[in-house]
C-alpha cells in the first residue's frame, strides 16, 4: 500500500498511522486487506480496533500475516455487546475466508485473513502452560469427515 491509496480507496476508518502503530510497513500491507477491512467496518457499524504486531509483524501461525493479507483486531467494549454472528456474517462478507475468534487475555478479539480456502476457529490461551501457548478449536466441524475417520458425534 502506500499512503495515497488510503483517500483515493475510502479507507476512512483505518488511518495509515494506526496501520503503521501495528509496527506494520505500509508497502508489506496488502490494498486489498485494507479494502476488506474498511468493508468489514462499515458492515459491524462500529469501532474495529487494531492490534499491535496483528498485521505483518509478530508471532503468527498464519502465513496470510507475512504476506500482508491478514489482520488481528478487535472490537471496542465500550461500544456495546458484541453480537459473533454479525461480526462472522460481516467478515464473510467483506470477503475474508480465514476467520478466527478467540480470546488474547483482555478481550475478545479476531483474526481475519484472504486465504484461499475456508477456515473457522476459535482459540484461548493455556494459562497451565503460559500466555503464549494457544489452544485453537474449530468453529465449524466437517461432520462426514470425523465418521470417517471414525469419530461419531454421538459419542463423547
Amino acid at each position: 500500500m502506500k499512503k495515497a491509496d488510503f483517500e483515493k480507496h475510502g479507507i476512512v476508518n483505518f488511518p495509515k498511522e494506526e496501520v503503521l502503530h501495528t509496527g506494520a510497513l505500509l508497502g508489506d500491507v496488502q490494498l486489498k486487506l485494507m479494502l476488506a477491512l474498511q468493508t468489514f467496518r462499515i458492515l459491524v457499524d462500529r469501532r474495529v480496533g487494531l492490534i499491535v504486531n496483528g498485521l505483518t509483524t509478530g508471532d503468527h501461525k498464519a502465513k496470510e500475516h507475512f504476506l500482508g493479507l491478514a489482520v488481528d483486531g478487535f472490537l471496542w467494549p465500550a461500544d456495546g455487546p458484541i453480537d459473533m454472528n454479525l461480526i462472522f456474517k460481516a467478515a464473510l462478507t467483506a470477503g475474508f475466508k480465514g476467520i478466527g475468534i478467540y480470546w488474547n487475555g483482555l478481550q475478545y478479539s479476531f483474526h481475519l485473513d484472504l486465504r484461499d480456502v475456508y477456515g473457522f476457529w476459535g482459540g484461548y490461551k493455556d494459562k497451565k502452560k503460559g500466555i503464549k501457548d494457544w489452544i485453537y478449536i474449530p468453529i465449524l466441524i466437517d461432520l462426514p469427515a470425523l465418521t470417517e475417520i471414525g469419530l461419531d458425534r454421538n459419542r463423547p
